[in-house]
């Protein structure tokens, strides 16, 4: 049977004093019910979004609580909002005899002109003795300041570069920016796409003297053309291959992954397709004047919340 969660959301918190309404909240869970109840936290995560993603953010979130309980900073950006608005809320869960905390959360409504007070005002709140990760959900800001002043709060720093508006150029900024080693989301979408070649290789013998020429076809969308230049980056790094990226002019090409790849090494020639139904990728292998039975593997399925939940793994 699966664990009952309850939640306890508490409006418009005194921004001053949030360590105060902090306990507030747990005395007031505490005298909510006679159960004894403990706090299970392993990470610290603050998520900045716009705020039009609130919903999309809290969603997200409830997908990494399957996996990791936080305490959560929802950072929102709000152009309008004149000064720092916050919110707090926990949710627990009952089974058996005792109860226990699977989220903290402390929501903070901001301009992006004040991120630097939002990070003074969550940086006492940050459980020091928990890992500590920054997920920027949102467009790639034109000034970096406003990404490095969060990120120094954290230990790593995650983005999602299909949600970057321009991800050639937007990736070209963030690795200009010396303070942040970021992982990024769009690298986990290709991993269908890189184990699908470790099972290739399986089937013929390496040359390292043979060159690598590598032909890869991607959408127009941005999670697909992020993905691709991840992937790009890695054939380049491990096979020292010679890259061309094409973009697709199909219509139902996937969003946030590439829609076919085509590997030459001397006589050998490795075929990867995204099929979409269902969600798999098809591979085939030709080794000199034979071909090998053709076989499948699953292609990525992950919502945004389980690769940021792997992310975090994985940091």
């Amino acid at each position: 049977m699966a664990a009952a969660v309850t939640e306890l959301r508490r409006q418009h918190a005194d921004v001053e004093d949030l360590s105060d309404a902090l306990a507030a909240l747990w005395e007031q869970i505490e005298a909510s019910d006679p159960t004894p109840l403990c706090r299970s936290l392993t990470a610290n995560l603050i998520a900045v979004a716009p705020l039009t993603q609130d919903a999309w953010l809290r969603e997200t979130l409830g997908r990494v609580l399957l996996r990791h309980h936080c305490r959560a900073f929802l950072i929102l950006l709000d152009p309008d909002e004149p000064g720092l608005a916050a919110e707090l809320a926990a949710r627990w869960t009952s089974e058996g005899q005792g109860r226990q905390t699977v989220l903290e959360e402390i929501s903070l409504r901001t301009a992006p002109s004040g991120l630097a007070r939002a990070a003074s005002t969550i940086r006492p709140l940050v459980e020091q003795d928990l890992t500590s990760h920054l997920f920027w959900a949102g467009p790639l800001p034109t000034n970096a300041f406003e990404l490095t002043t969060m990120a120094r709060l954290t230990d790593r720093v995650i983005v999602d570069s299909a949600a970057f508006g321009a991800p050639v150029s937007d990736l070209a900024r963030l690795r200009e920016i010396p303070e942040i080693a970021p992982v990024d989301l769009a690298w986990f979408r290709t991993r269908p796409w890189r184990r699908a070649l470790a099972e290739a290789f399986e089937r013929f013998s390496w040359d390292p003297q043979q060159p690598t020429t590598v032909r890869l076809q991607h959408g127009s969308a941005c999670g697909a053309v992020a993905a691709s230049l991840g992937l790009r980056d890695w054939l380049q790094h491990r096979l020292r291959a010679e890259v061309v990226l094409e973009t697709s002019g199909a219509d139902d090409a996937p969003d946030g992954e590439p829609t076919a790849l085509e590997l030459r090494h001397g006589a050998v020639r490795i075929e990867l397709s995204r099929q979409d139904a269902p969600s798999r990728l098809r591979i085939l292998v030709t080794r000199g004047d034979h071909c090998l039975l053709p076989w499948e593997t699953p292609a990525s399925r992950g919502q945004v919340g389980d690769l940021l939940a792997a992310a975090v793994d994985a940091c």
